[in-house]
């Protein structure tokens, strides 16, 4: 394959988000739409979680790793993330 069928392959070739081509500027990574969805869901997550733990009261032991600590570093970590992408492309 030569280099300029290389290139209309990445042109032609459909949008899921792996590429964006802003000018000259090629930047790699989800399209806004989907920084939008991700940082929904994951605001949903985070308050989903944060009612849980009000319903049913702040889990014991290892459960509190798992709730706490990976439920919520993962809600808030792309929360976070998705709002930095965000707001650098604005």
């Amino acid at each position: 394959m030569s280099v300029a069928a290389g290139v209309d392959l990445l042109r032609s070739g459909p949008s899921y988000g792996v590429r964006v081509a802003t000018g000259d500027k090629r930047m790699f990574g989800p399209t806004r739409g989907e920084l939008w969805f991700r940082l929904a869901f994951s605001l949903v997550g985070l308050c989903l979680m944060l009612a849980a733990i009000r319903y049913r009261g702040a889990p014991q032991g290892i459960a509190l790793v798992e709730v706490i600590g990976i439920a919520g570093a993962f809600f808030g970590g792309t929360a976070i993330w998705s709002a930095w992408k965000l707001w650098r492309s604005r």
